[in-house]
């Protein structure tokens, strides 16, 4: 493990999070990350914060061919808050992988203009057993190989413009505007 990050209102601008399984426990609280690198095999991302993750680069360096999972998130109940966001990301190196697997049943995971390589899995997402009726997981207006929906879970969400106006913008982890008042280093 790389780094746990559980206070509120942490922000990270062009770091490197490098490790090979559970890299990155964005455990609890509101997290911004700015064009950083996070490299990993198995859950890159695991946690039950609500994070906004911007510019950003999940590189695997899977050994064996997998599949393994890029994201593991635990929301606990549908009124916590809390999901990992990918806005302009780039997912790439080796394996298979899928873009989250349910830690709790109430998972939330999505991937806006997101640049997918071929290493995605056609099914794209994994409920680890979890009741899925309750599972947010969602991509639009991604590219690339591997953003090719046709053979996508059956239960993967089809938000609205206006749900997904509330993960992309201000309101989901900067309501008070404090990620617009830091000026980055």
């Amino acid at each position: 493990m790389a780094a746990v990050i559980q206070g509120d209102k942490c922000s990270f601008y062009d770091c490197n999070f490098l490790s090979y399984q559970d890299t990155l426990c964005d455990f609890q609280g509101r997290h911004y990350f700015s064009q950083c690198w996070i490299e990993g095999g198995v859950d890159f991302i695991f946690g039950q914060a609500a994070s906004l993750y911007e510019g950003c680069t999940l590189n695997s360096i899977l050994i064996d061919e997998g599949p393994s999972w890029f994201t593991a998130h635990a929301k606990v109940n549908l009124s916590a808050p809390g999901g990992f966001v990918f806005k302009n990301c780039y997912l790439t190196g080796s394996g298979n992988m899928y873009l989250g697997r349910a830690w709790n049943q109430y998972s939330t995971v999505l991937f806006y203009q997101t640049l997918m390589s071929s290493l995605i899995v056609p099914l794209g997402w994994d409920s680890w057993q979890q009741d899925v009726s309750q599972i947010t997981y969602a991509e639009e207006s991604c590219t690339g190989p591997g953003s090719n929906k046709s053979q996508r879970v059956p239960w993967e969400k089809h938000l609205s413009a206006q749900d997904w106006n509330r993960f992309i913008g201000s309101e989901f982890i900067d309501q008070d505007n404090w990620i617009e008042q830091q000026t980055p280093k």
